[in-house]
């Protein structure tokens, strides 16, 4: 084990109490922080359609908006390779 300068025996790091309770409160963060993100941030938003999308989930949208919304809908979630057929 290493000695300091003054012949006392160098202690590990993770020995002493205050550094293991601020190691383990920052790791607890960090994976609440990373839960979180997960959570509420893991797909991106389609903003093309931002007003029919948030007429939709308020339930005012009217019949033709309706339509209109589920073509476009559906024109996204075909690939290239399908529209071309």
């Amino acid at each position: 084990m290493k000695t300091t300068e003054a012949g006392e025996k160098a202690r590990p790091l993770f020995s002493i109490p205050l550094i293991r309770e601020l190691t383990l409160v920052l790791v607890i963060k960090l994976v609440v922080i990373f839960a979180i993100k997960q959570a509420y941030f893991s797909e991106p938003l389609d903003m093309t359609q931002a007003e029919t999308v948030i007429a939709r989930q308020l339930g005012v949208l009217n019949p033709a908006d309706q339509a209109q919304a589920t073509t476009v809908r559906s024109e996204l979630l075909l690939s290239p390779s399908e529209t071309e057929h």
